[in-house]
């Protein structure tokens, strides 16, 4: 019988442990090598790989979805920047460029409105080439969309004007005048002068007016009696807006001798009259007897008269002067024994100068008696 004391059972209790232990550490060296030995056969490659993919995957889409949103934010910054640079101007920003435009075109008549970019231009222009222009300085400005011309041509008001024509015994009225009571006017005119002798082509043109009118007398007359009569047919008429433009003249006579010698005489020596009457002077009466010669000396022919003034004073008081005048040489002549049927006295105040009246001989001139052969 075997007994054990307390040292025996210890050293009997390492006994059994001690291999226990040493299996339990030889597994672990072989667990330890296995590891290993998978490690680096690439068993957990993959994983590795995977989960490094996946980390750089994780990192990469860190980076593109931050790269992403920078990107965005820049296009986003960039559209911003776009959108403010092109931004549309305002209707009240557009509408002193559009004044500035017209009124250096010079339109500055021209009234518009501005509402959203459309610009409606109104008023009234000349021409269709002033329409286009307005229009063309207008549409090429920033901000206009839309040009909208409802500009109208004006109605150009012209002069009335009317032309008085002698010719072929007729008086002829042609021309334009604004409205029908002004031709009956002008042709109420004639008419009261001459009869049945007027034609009337004068037509009505309403967008003629009476300021500036002119009314023109023309024509060739066979003496200033003829004149005179178609010029007072007229007279006035300036009242009425009208400007005369006087174009008459008297056809030049066919001279004879008696007419010739009779105006050579009172030439050399005029007819001298009292002032402001019809009383001729003493001076002047050894003058008409020389006539009083010359007309018993020529016995055919009948003879006009005609008395004429410078323009000093009314001109009815010059007209009634100088038929006076007219007058009173014919009295002389017919009782000096000059038949007095071939004699007519005319008078034509100072509407027939031979002269200036802007000076003493010039008026000295005008103041005459004068002889023209009648009919």
């Amino acid at each position: 019988m075997f007994t054990f004391d307390d040292e025996d059972e210890a050293g009997i209790g390492w006994i059994i442990v001690a291999p226990i232990a040493g299996a339990i550490a030889a597994v672990a060296v072989v667990a330890v090598v296995v590891l290993f030995a998978l490690i680096g056969g690439g068993v957990f490659d993959g994983e590795s790989a995977a989960a490094g993919e996946s980390t750089e995957a994780a990192d990469e889409g860190e980076a593109g979805d931050e790269g992403e949103a920078a990107g965005e934010t820049d296009e986003s910054d960039e559209s911003a920047e776009g959108e403010s640079d092109g931004a549309a101007l305002t209707d009240d920003e557009i509408s002193p460029a559009v004044r500035a435009a017209l009124d250096g075109a010079g339109y500055d008549t021209i009234a518009f409105g501005v509402e959203n970019g459309k610009v409606t231009l109104t008023g009234e222009v000349d021409s269709e080439a002033d329409r286009d222009a307005a229009e063309a300085a207008v549409a090429s400005l920033e901000g206009v969309t839309e040009v909208d011309n409802q500009m109208t041509i004006a109605v150009q008001s012209v002069p009335a004007g009317a032309t008085v024509t002698v010719e072929d015994g007729q008086i002829v009225l042609t021309g334009t005048v604004p409205d029908e009571a002004t031709r009956a006017d002008l042709v109420a005119r004639a008419e009261a002068e001459f009869g049945d002798d007027v034609v009337d082509q004068l037509e009505i043109d309403e967008s003629s007016v009476l300021e500036g009118a002119t009314i023109v007398l023309e024509g060739e007359l066979a003496d200033e009696a003829s004149v005179a009569g178609v010029r007072s047919a007229y007279e006035g008429i300036e009242a009425d807006g009208f400007t005369i433009e006087d174009r008459l003249t008297v056809a030049v006579p066919v001279e004879n001798a008696l007419t010739s010698s009779l105006n050579e005489l009172f030439e050399l020596a005029p007819i001298q009259f009292v002032v402001n009457s019809a009383t001729i002077s003493a001076d002047s009466l050894p003058t008409l007897d020389n006539a009083v010669q010359v007309l018993t000396d020529n016995p055919e022919g009948g003879l006009v008269v005609g008395g004429h003034t410078d323009s000093d004073g009314d001109e009815a008081a010059n007209q009634t002067l100088s038929e006076a005048r007219a007058q009173a040489v014919v009295d002389y002549l017919v009782g000096g024994g000059v038949d007095g049927t071939r004699l007519t006295a005319t008078g034509f105040g100072s509407s027939v100068p031979e002269a200036s009246n802007d000076t003493p001989e010039g008026q000295a001139q005008n103041r005459r008696i004068e002889f023209t052969p009648a009919g």
